[in-house]
Parts: C-alpha cells; structure tokens; sequence
C-alpha cells in the first residue's frame, strides 16, 4: 500500500510540474528609464494577480539590470498588475495581459519630491536552498553594483568577513573558495573579481568526502559567461590611513580571441602599519616564582608585487585546457622595540630593540583540463607546482638597565618548500539515476629550514639548527547521489595515506605512517515550496602545521621561545548537524562535534634551561563542542540586510602537573550587514560583528566589536566607481588573550593597526569583467606551511 501511494504520489507530482511547466510558456520584458531616458538599474518590477480583491497576491518579480532591462519568465496566461518601484521616483502601475511573450514600451518613472512617496514592493528573496547548499542570487539582485566582492561576500549566508578575511560562521579555519568549479588558494585573486561578474555564491556547510579532509566549508563563485572576440581592462587606486598612510594600485586586462581566454592581473601595495602588544608570563612551580612583562612597539613597511597571468584554450565543446602562472614577491622592513621586566629572585629591567627584515617570493604553475566524455560523464586533471622561498634576518640589543650592559645578537631564519600536487576525477549518471564520482589525488611537500641564533660580540651560537622535511599525502575518494521524490540523499568515502619524516642536524626525529578513513553522509528533504530539512554526518581531519612539528627554538622574547612538538597528534573530528531553512529567508542549523586530540598551545618551562618559558603545542585527548547558528537574509528594493547568530559551547579538559583545567565559557556571536540604496548610483553599506568574552581549550578571549562602513558612487555611466570606507572604526576587532596551563599563566593584547579610512577608485574600459580561471587546491598544503 505504501508503495502505491508514492508512486501515485510521484505521478499526481510529474502531471502537475509537467502542467505548469506547460502553462507558464510566456515571457514580460522592458526597460525602465527616468525621464532622460537615462536606464535606471535595480529598479524593483513585480507582477500581482486578483486586480479587483482587496489584496492582490504577488506572484513573481525581478529587478532591473546595469541597462536598465528585465525580463521575467514563465508567466502563465493571464491578466496582471504590473508594478515598478525606485527609491526617489514615483510608483509606475500598468495593467498586462498575457497571452504571449511581450517586450512592452520603455517605462518612464517620474521623480518623487519626497521619500514618503515612494511605494517600494517586495521581490524574490536572494536566497534559495537546495540540496542543502544555501546560493545567494547576485546577478539578478542590487549585490551586483557593490563596490568590492568583499561587500558582496558579507552577504552570502553564514560567511562572515572582517576586513580581508573571510571565514564561514561556526566552521573552523578558512573556507575553501571555487570560482567556477576551479580552486583559488590566495584571496587576493578572489578580491580581483567584480561584483557586476558575479551569477551567485553557494556556501557548502558540511562538505562531502569529495573534498579535503581538512575543509570544514566550502564557497562556490559562479561568474557570468565570456564573451568572445572582446577585450576590456581595468586599472584602480586605492588610499587608505591607519596611523600611517598606505596605498595600492594595479591593472586587470582580458583579451578574449576565439577559442582562447587570456588574462592578466598586476597589483603592487605598500603597507605602513604602527601596532603595540602588551604581554605577561606569570610562572609560580616550586621553587620558581617568576612575572615577566613586556611592551612592545612595531613599525613595519610591506612592499607587495602581485602577478596573474593565464589562459583557458577551449578546444571544441568537449575539451578544455587551462594553465595559468601567478606570484607573489614580499619584502618587510621592521623596527621593533619594548621594555622588558622580569620579577623572580631578583628584578631586571630590559630594553630590547629589533630591527631586521624579511622576505618571502612565492611561485605557482598550475595546468588543468576537462574532458566532456558525452552527455552524463565528465573526466578532470589537474596538476599543481609551488615554490616557496621566506627568510628573516634580525639584529636584537637587549639592555640590562640595572646593570648597564648591552647584548647584541643576529637571528637568521630560511625555509624553503617546494609543494606538487596532482589529482584525477571522473563524474558520471549512473542508469540516469545514481551520480556517482570518483577520484585520486597526491600532495607531497619537501621542506629545507635553517635557524641561527648568534651573538654577534662573541660569535658565541646559541641556536643553530638545520632541518628536513619530506610529507607525502595519497587520497582516493569515492562518492554517490540520489534523488528520491523529494529526499536527496549523498554517500561518500575517502581514504587517506600519510607518510612524513623529519631530521633536525641529521638525526630523525620523527618517522610517520598514518592511515585515515572519512566517511560522509547527507540528506535533504524537501518539505514544500517553503520548507527544505538537511541532515549532515561527516568526520575532518587538521593536520599539524610544520611550524607546530619543527622542534627549532625561535626567538620570541628575552625568556620565552617558540619551539615545535614532533610528537603532536593531528586532530579529528565526527560532526553530526541538522538543519533547516524556512522561505529561503530563513536558515538554522544544530551541530555536536566529538574532537579527538584536539590541538592548543602553551607555555611550559624548558627542561635544560629552567629560566625559559617554551611556547608549543600540545594535544587535548578529548572534548566536545554544540552549536547552535541562526541566519537571516532579506530585501526591499531600498534596503538589504543578512544576520547571522551562533552560540557555541566546548566542553574539555586541558591535561597538566597541577590537576584538569576547564575554561567553558560559551561563545555568542552576532553580526549583521546592511546595504542602503540613498539614491540612484549611491549606496550606504553598514556592517557589525560583536563576540562575547568566551573561553576555549585553556585560554579566554576578550569581546570584539567591528564596525565598517562605507559609501559607493557610480559616475560616467558606472564606468568610475568610487568607494569611501572604514574599517575596524572602534578598534576593536582583535581580542585580548588570557591563557593558563598548569603553573603558567600568560596573556597579550595586540593592538593591530586595523582603523582605517580610505578611498578606493576604479575605472573600467570596455565594460572590464574578471576572467580568471584560478585552479589552485593547495589550500591544505599552504595552511600547513604557514602561509
């Protein structure tokens, strides 16, 4: 009987979908213009049915492109209200008949003398859920004429973004970023798209086993199509003034010829920040009773040159080839200075003065290519080379004021890495049922590093360590989909093979074999139009930075040294998440996390040297986390807005010599971006994040505060586009720490150089749109090296 039912159901369903695909044949098209003719765009058009009922039912809408155009489909036969709404101008109101596809007489909207005027209607929500993937409609919504793709990334559901750094609400580490379905690892490319370029965004919250077993979110950019035969450039400047002044300029140029794509993006910066920290080490074990303080200043410049260049060779429909090179080269000047003081037997008060320089030049080749074997099954390659090069030199004085004496030491540091990459997939339907993937993948790193520190009066060598690091990561990964009525459901497996080994001046001190399994599973029920339930079960894996393994004492105060635990576990996790999003307006999501050698940091007292404090890492055997994160996206026509709520509570217990350290405190967090349409071509853009005080593993993090904003004005017919902003306002997005383990407690405060005001201008020509086919999936790799 069961099975009757449904398939009755399934029938009673294709007849219905299949009828109203039928009825709905007809398109309504126009542009919308004030009386100069001149098109205004994002103007808010809306058809409603039941002319003569007293509240007459909206039925669909859109808004009006940069031409002033629209066009809605699928309008079933009939008689409507047209309406078409813009902030300063009055209300347009037309009666339709639809009978066929109409491309109707411009629509000329008259100016309106006071805001109480104007009627603003309500159109399609931006958002749309399917398959648990929350899109963010960008193309056809006022998102599109954002100054910067960080204002339109602000708005997609559950990603958060403060100043350049984007993350995903309730996911650790940072999100991975697809444009087109290629992999970007540097942001920088991502912040070169246009917002004009961009289709949608989707957010993945809970990645299937497809994906790196490190990523905890990903976001996918889907830009508009190319247009062949056609070049446009872009060239801009932008001005910004923390306590310094800072600028940036660079060049962006497409050149589309047949079946080629070719791109280049050049961008160089120079960065001037003035930043203070303040920081104790409070140690109290037996014998050993010592306070350390310290205040410190830093003045640094940065000189960044950033180059892109690459093409996309479109064989014939079936065949794709793309290669493309893009690097980075870095140099820092830095003067650093502070007061010292150690309290223990006896007092000493130090002044330390560091001056010094860094560098780092990053090279990458990457080639990829798809094959469209026929109609239901695609195959991928893709291969990846990475180069790179980071050195610091550092002279350090360090003056005892009591007792009037001066010591001089160089620090020098080198690390090279040299990453390759390489993986093949292959998609294919199934019996027109099951989508089925599957895939391989290799990753190996080579590491050369040096440290040395030396006293330059008596060439005395207090630290001198030459290591090598050799990791090797092999991947397959198996996954498969099916649509059931309603119900989507999607399994997956993914193996993993770690092989790693480590020498410091010759001896090993590590030799690693690790194998992982990642299962993964999804389910998505479509309620009804209003209703979509997910439910998500899935286990990630972090692996230890190599900065965190590297055994090496680096220099990080006159007592206290940062130095790697080779014996670092990674740590995994099994995530289990409900969900639910509601009117594509709202989404709520539940999740309990189980972590198994989760991954902190602490100062300990070093074993040789009783008198220094070592900053390492250490391995939680066990905690647990709940989160609970509330999300809300809407739109006006004038208006825009998108919240976002989590609460998250980590339950743990940190392991030392004077018994369990808990530090629960809950996190709470809220945040909300605004967008204001003031008038024709200005926008107002008002964002804000607050975090409570909350505590995780063994330290409490203070609450931050982030407010930006800014305003946008289009000019030339949007061809000039200028964006006044501030950032961090209130200084205040960067907490305090506080942190205890065992007889150690220790604490900073940074104060970053992150308030700024600035100006940023941009002109295109030829209608410039960002062409980039960045294909980078290294993210994994670059996480661990530090970069």
């Amino acid at each position: 009987m069961r099975t009757i039912i449904l398939l009755i159901s399934f029938i009673l369903g294709f007849i219905s979908v299949n009828a109203e695909q039928a009825a709905a044949n007809y398109n309504l098209s126009g542009v919308v213009c004030d009386k100069s003719k001149t098109p205004i765009e994002y103007a808010s058009v809306s058809l409603w049915k039941d002319l003569d009922a007293s509240a007459p039912q909206l039925i669909t809408g859109i808004v009006s492109d940069e031409s002033g155009n629209f066009t809605i489909t699928g309008v079933e036969e009939g008689v409507y209200q047209l309406k078409v709404n813009y902030v300063g101008f009055g209300a347009y109101i037309q009666q339709v008949e639809i009978a066929s596809s109409i491309n109707l007489d411009p629509i000329y909207l008259e100016e309106s003398n006071t805001l109480s005027q104007v009627t603003v209607s309500a159109y399609k929500p931006i958002v749309k859920s399917e398959k648990g993937i929350l899109t963010l409609d960008v193309a056809n919504s006022d998102l599109k004429n954002l100054p910067t793709i960080m204002d339109v990334l602000a708005f997609a559901p559950s990603v958060e973004v403060i100043g350049n750094s984007v993350s995903v609400l309730g996911r650790a580490g940072n999100p991975q970023i697809f444009i087109n379905n290629k992999e970007v690892r540097q942001m920088s490319e991502v912040e070169l798209l246009q917002p004009a370029d961009i289709e949608s965004i989707s957010v993945n919250r809970n990645p299937s086993a497809r994906y790196e077993a490190d990523l905890r979110s990903v976001i996918y950019i889907k830009t508009r199509k190319r247009s062949n035969n056609s070049w446009s450039s872009q060239v801009y400047h932008s001005s910004v003034l923390n306590s310094r002044y800072n600028h940036a300029q660079g060049v962006n140029i497409n050149a589309n010829t047949g079946k080629f794509d070719n791109y280049l993006m050049y961008k160089y910066s120079d960065k001037r920040n003035k930043e203070e920290n303040e920081s104790f080490q409070d140690v109290n074990f037996g014998d050993i009773q010592q306070l350390s303080t310290s205040v410190g200043t830093m003045k640094d410049v940065n000189r960044d040159h950033s180059l892109t260049i690459g093409t996309t060779y479109n064989i014939n429909e079936s065949n794709k080839l793309s290669i493309q090179y893009h690097t980075d080269i870095q140099r820092q000047d830095a003067d650093i200075w502070g007061d010292e003081v150690i309290k223990s037997k006896e007092i000493s008060n130090l002044s330390v003065f560091r001056f010094g320089e860094s560098a780092t030049d990053n090279h990458d080749v990457n080639l990829d290519y798809t094959l469209s074997i026929d109609s239901i099954s695609q195959f991928t390659a893709f291969a990846n080379y990475i180069s790179d090069r980071n050195y610091t030199e550092q002279d350090i004085h360090t003056t005892d004021i009591d007792a009037n004496s001066t010591s001089y030491d160089h620090l020098y540091s080198k690390t090279d890495f040299d990453i390759f990459i390489a993986r093949a997939e292959y998609n294919r339907l199934l019996g027109d049922e099951y989508d089925f993937t599957a895939g391989l993948r290799y990753s190996g790193i080579r590491n050369k590093g040096q440290s040395l520190l030396q006293d330059i009066t008596t060439q005395d060598r207090k630290i001198d360590d030459k290591s090598r690091l050799s990791d090797n990561v092999y991947a397959t990964y198996m996954t498969l989909a099916k649509q059931f009525g309603e119900l989507h459901a999607e399994a997956g497996l993914r193996f993993e093979y770690d092989r790693s080994d480590y020498k410091m001046n010759g001896e090993k001190m590590f030799d690693k074999n690790d194998y992982h399994l990642f299962p993964s599973l999804s389910l998505n029920y479509q309620v009804n139009s209003n209703v979509n339930l997910s439910l998500d079960m899935t286990s990630r894996i972090t692996r230890v930075p190599f900065t965190d393994l590297d055994p090496t004492l680096n220099y990080i105060s006159s007592i206290v040294y940062q130095r790697g635990n080779p014996n670092t576990d990674p740590h995994k996790e099994y995530n289990i998440e409900v969900g639910a999003q509601i009117k594509n307006n709202w989404a709520l999501a539940a999740s309990y996390t189980i972590h198994k050698d989760l991954i902190g940091q602490a100062l300990i007292i070093d074993d040789q040297f009783p008198g220094m404090l070592i900053h390492t890492p250490i391995n939680i055997k066990e905690a647990s986390t709940l989160k609970l994160d509330l999300g809300y996206n809407n739109s006006w026509g004038w208006y825009m807005v998108k919240a976002n709520g989590l609460f998250s509570y980590t339950d743990n217990k940190v392991p030392s010599l004077t018994g369990d350290i808990r530090m629960n405190n809950p996190m709470l967090q809220g945040a909300v971006s605004n967008i204001f349409n003031v008038k024709k071509k200005v926008r107002l853009i008002l964002n804000f994040t607050y975090r409570n005080r909350y505590e995780y593993i063994n330290t409490e993090y203070s609450p931050i505060y982030a407010l930006s904003t800014a305003i946008n004005f289009k000019m030339l017919q949007n061809r000039l586009d200028a964006t006044i902003f501030g950032n961090d306002l209130l200084r205040k997005s960067d907490p305090r720490t506080n942190s205890q383990y065992g007889y150690v407690r220790s604490g900073q405060n940074v104060r970053l150089d992150s308030r700024m005001v600035g100006i940023t201008l941009r002109y295109s020509f030829n209608a410039f749109k960002d062409k980039s086919k960045s294909n980078k999936e290294s993210s994994e790799e670059l996480n661990r090296i530090g970069q």
